[in-house]
Order: structure tokens, then sequence, then C-alpha cells
């Protein structure tokens, strides 16, 4: 979905030699807004996984793909907790998709 955001802005640098454009500015906003109602889209934050075996916080996965309910997506890490028990609770937050 993004990507295709990021190329039809590009799309408006693209001239046809006669002086017009290959896309208006405004039918590239308009397709960037069907392309983002398309999809539901969501903020997750605050998503809790559990990690036993680390040796150090370092080795904490700096993203975590999740796929829960038909939603998709990476989500980054911003926040870690040691455990009690000798492991480590990493929080992620970021947008997913159905």
């Amino acid at each position: 979905m993004f990507k295709k955001i990021v190329i039809g802005t590009l799309a408006l640098g693209i001239t046809l030699g006669v002086g017009s454009t290959f896309a208006s500015p405004a039918s590239a906003a308009e397709l960037s807004t069907q392309e983002v109602k398309a999809q539901d889209i969501k903020y997750v934050t605050g998503y809790k996984v559990t990690y036993w075996g680390l040796s150090d916080y370092n080795d904490i996965p700096d993203y975590y793909n999740y796929s829960i309910g038909g939603y998709k997506g990476t989500l980054e890490l911003y926040n870690f907790e040691p455990r009690y028990d000798g492991g480590w609770t990493a929080f992620y937050q970021g947008y997913v998709s159905n």
C-alpha cells in the first residue's frame, strides 16, 4: 500500500515532452486516499512479547511481525523490561492493516 503511494508521488515529476505531466497532483492524491480507505488500518501499541534465553537486551529484535485477527504488519520495539525469571518483556507498536 505505501509503495503505491510513493510511486504515485514520484510519477508527478515525469513529463511527456509536451509540457503536460504524467499524473496531476489531484489524481495522485485521490488514488492515495482511495487506497488508504480500501484497507482497514489500526494502530497497535503496547503489544507485549516475552523472550527467554536472551543474554542481553541488545538481543531483543527491533521489529516484530504482527499477524492477529486478519491484521498484519511490522511493529517496532519502543520499550522493554527485564523479567523476574531472567527473560525480557518487549513492547512493540505500529500500524497494521487487513
